[in-house]
């Protein structure tokens, strides 16, 4: 990186007729975002790179936001006086490889880079492999498929070839099937939409797919003009939106139910109230009695037949 910056000096745009078009508070702090026109052009000048904003005399870090035509959007931590003699933009050619360097030197601090995953991908380590019992028969295989199964299940890096027409896709729905079975999330990537389409289809012909495919659990992401088995973005997404305007539906019912009930049980109150109200301490009044008709608004009838039977002393 030294020997980088020696051998290539940096670059320097000449900016005019700033505008400030907007400031945004955020968790890192204030940020002010201005417009700029370009008047010493440069195919140096990138999106999202950190460049060095000369104003007169004094320089303040930004990064470019935008690139239009002759115009750029840049952002910066400090306001930018509008007023100035002079703004210079100065690029610094090596400033990606720093950034490169950066992000290479994190590789051993961060473990979501998973770098043992693109180690093993590549053949520098071993890959893991763990004894598994499958938890479904797959019985349509010849052993060699029932093979593939087993290697994809035990191992966390597995790769699978053979010639045209030895039964690859029909293995690969068999091992989706087998990893779901074991409650694993998956991700079926493709360099084309075919290949997807035609592990969907391997999959969706096979019972032991269905309950996952009818639940919504299986996703087709992107455009395709292929069947997608109820799979696709918006076939599950109404399925499951059906299914709760069902239960919304089913609760307004039952809420409208329990707004019927409300009213027969004031009348109740305001009945057995009345009769307390007549109690005397020495005068014997005679008490009302509340009937079938009464207690019919609020209980189902096996239910009315057990309170009417209840003896009056309880």
């Amino acid at each position: 990186m030294d020997a980088m910056r020696r051998r290539m000096g940096p670059f320097e745009l000449l900016l005019a007729s700033p505008r400030q078009v907007k400031a945004i508070e955020s968790s890192d702090g204030r940020h002010f975002f201005y417009v700029f026109q370009i008047v010493t052009q440069s195919n140096k000048l990138a999106l999202n790179t950190e460049c060095t904003l000369r104003i007169d005399n004094s320089e303040t870090l930004v990064t470019t936001i935008n690139l239009d035509k002759n115009r750029v959007t840049i952002r910066s931590a400090i306001e930018i006086p509008l007023e100035a003699a002079e703004y210079m933009l100065i690029i610094y050619p090596w400033f990606l490889y720093q950034r490169l360097q950066t992000a290479l030197e994190s590789l051993l601090e961060e473990d979501s880079y998973c770098v043992d995953t693109a180690l093993r991908l590549f053949g520098k380590i071993p890959p893991d492999r763990r004894p598994t019992s499958l938890q479904l028969p797959h019985a349509e295989l010849n052993a060699r498929q029932r093979e593939a199964v087993q290697l994809c299940s035990d191992r966390n890096l597995a790769f699978i070839w053979g010639p045209p027409g030895t039964g690859k896709t029909t293995t690969l729905g068999h091992i989706l099937t087998e990893l779901m079975k074991q409650e694993k999330r998956l991700l079926v990537t493709s360099t084309t939409n075919a290949a997807i389409d035609q592990a969907l289809a391997h999959l969706a012909e096979l019972g032991d797919a269905q309950p996952t495919l009818v639940s919504g659990r299986i996703v087709r992401v992107g455009q395709t003009e292929a069947p997608t088995f109820g799979a696709s973005t918006n076939e599950v997404k109404n399925r499951l939106h059906a299914e709760t305007r069902e239960k919304i539906e089913a609760l307004r019912s039952l809420q409208n139910e329990r707004y019927g009930q409300i009213t027969p049980c004031d009348l109740i109150l305001e009945k057995l109230q009345a009769d307390t109200q007549q109690l005397d301490l020495f005068d014997r009044v005679e008490l009302k009695t509340l009937t079938s008709q009464d207690l019919r608004p609020i209980f189902s009838e096996n239910y009315l037949q057990y309170v009417l039977n209840l003896p009056t002393k309880r």
